[in-house]
């Protein structure tokens, strides 16, 4: 463990006016990327789902699962009681600043752990980080969650330091708390788990363990809030998704965290295990291993998990890369222009693929999402009477297309319902479905139009049949182009000719 006066050497010391500039400037910047289009991109599903859970009454509510993660929900709920028909961009707006309060905290925390320059370049990083603008522009709980966690793991640094019951308390309130945010937000937990199983084995003899009841309390309550969240959350959530791929997670996690990011994580690591006895190393490679391992466990075993749940690793994989960049900085002569090139060489390469997603997200991808509201407002616009809708996406069509029906009031001229492989099982195949819904609509005297996916239809179309169907008996009247990296997500619209007759 390097003394104080090494560490405030090297860089790990308080930030000084140059530094505070820079902050404030990435803070701004930052900003100004999380509040720029937000709120011109369609609500995904989860998005919806948010609305209705907060839409809710307050009884449905606390007897749902949600309730156990209610913050994000509750402070919906809140904003629409201020402002009823809120747009998508007042209802994202508390989620975006704390995607923008998360710039300032990597740095100002993360320079204990891998020192000022590196800390800044990795607050740099977070700014323009497409993953981060993402989630930050989202009503969901993943961006509070994110700080939270971060709050809680960079506490749990300054706990092994100082002994304080007040860092572990802080620690044990903002890992808890980022799980109040969402689930996947206790993963905190096995981070701290394995830091401090690691870090008192490393540093206290048994005698003096035994002697010091304050880890072993601090572990007591992590493990007892683990055990809580799988009893009362996973067993829903393994009802719903079953399945699991080691790779699509493992492809899913290079392509947010981006593949040089990855390999400058894994980089940073050895390179800072190199000198043995950091406390940082264990710290770091616990926050970038733990939630991965879970992950994996939970997928094989419980329930299906994918990418979103891991965003916690990214503050550990972009404070590893930038320390990595600012050692091989440091390696290279100072003189020269060669040497000079070399030192920007590597930053440079990770801002220009981390500007260049960017650049995509907000010019070429709509954000990430597909565009259901351009194929709600085409089915509203172009409809002639009252209209039955089937969708792969429900919650977003019934949003744009009759959000009374989130209060209980519903508009008898639009029917929108999901498309499940229940109801498709139940009619004998995608044939009998769609001429199930064609009598139906019929009768009803309702034009018959499908919105939706084919990922998303895919998924509960397992043989095709309903695709075919739909291709064969149905008008494709629009299809709304939306690459959501390499998954084609364009929301293709379809009306049934002669319907109702």
């Amino acid at each position: 463990m390097r003394g104080s006066d090494e560490r405030t050497a090297d860089g790990y010391g308080s930030f000084r006016t140059f530094h505070v500039r820079v902050l404030l400037l990435l803070t701004v910047c930052g900003a100004a990327l999380r509040l720029y289009k937000l709120g011109e991109w369609s609500f995904w599903v989860d998005e919806a789902h948010s609305f209705r859970d907060a839409t809710s009454s307050l009884s449905e509510f606390w007897s749902s699962n949600v309730s156990n993660y209610p913050l994000g929900y509750l402070l919906l709920r809140g904003l629409l009681e201020v402002v009823p028909s809120s747009g998508e961009g007042w209802l994202r707006l508390p989620f975006a600043f704390f995607g923008i309060v998360s710039i300032p905290m990597i740095a100002i925390a993360g320079r204990a752990i891998v020192g000022r320059r590196a800390a800044l370049l990795a607050a740099a990083f977070l700014t323009i980080s497409p993953w981060h603008i993402y989630w930050s522009q989202n009503a969901r709980g993943y961006a509070p969650e994110l700080l939270f966690a971060m709050v809680g793991i960079f506490a749990l640094h300054r706990f092994a330091e100082a002994r304080s019951a007040l860092w572990g308390a802080l620690a044990a309130l903002a890992i808890l708390g980022a799980g109040a945010w969402h689930p996947s937000g206790l993963a905190g937990i096995f981070v701290a788990i394995a830091f401090l199983s690691i870090e008192f084995a490393q540093r206290l003899e048994l005698r003096k363990r035994l002697s010091r009841p304050l880890p072993i309390v601090v572990l007591l309550v992590l493990l007892g809030a683990v055990v809580a969240w799988i009893q009362r959350t996973v067993p829903t959530a393994a009802e719903k998704k079953p399945e699991f791929s080691f790779v699509h997670l493992a492809q899913t996690f290079a392509w947010f965290l981006r593949p040089e990011f990855v390999a400058a994580a894994f980089a940073g690591l050895l390179l800072m295990g190199l000198r043995a006895g950091r406390r940082e190393v264990v710290l770091l490679g616990s926050w970038l291993f733990a939630p991965m391992l879970v992950l994996v466990v939970l997928g094989s075993f419980v329930m299906k998990v994918t990418a979103q749940y891991g965003l916690i690793v990214l503050p550990a994989a972009l404070l590893l890369a930038a320390r990595l960049i600012v050692e091989l900085a440091d390696a290279v002569p100072e003189r020269g222009t060669i040497p000079r090139l070399l030192r920007w060489t590597m930053p440079l390469i990770m801002v220009a693929s981390l500007g260049s997603e960017g650049f995509l997200y907000y010019f070429k991808r709509s954000g990430d999402r597909p565009r259901w509201r351009e194929a709600a407002h085409a089915v509203r616009d172009e409809s002639k009477g009252p209209v039955l809708v089937l969708a792969t996406n429900e919650p977003s069509l019934a949003y744009y297309l009759d959000r009374r029906s989130f209060y209980g009031r519903p508009d008898p001229d639009f029917v929108v319902r999901g498309i499940t492989s229940w109801d498709i099982g139940r009619a004998g195949g995608g044939r009998g479905y769609f001429e199930k819904l064609v009598a139906e609509a019929r009768e009803a005297k309702r034009e018959l139009w499908f919105v939706l996916t084919e990922p998303e239809l895919a998924e509960w179309d397992g043989d095709g049949s309903l695709d075919a169907a739909i291709r064969g008996g149905a008008f494709q009247r629009h299809a709304f182009v939306c690459m959501t990296g390499p998954k084609d997500m364009s929301v293709l619209v379809y009306r049934v000719p002669g319907v109702p007759r």
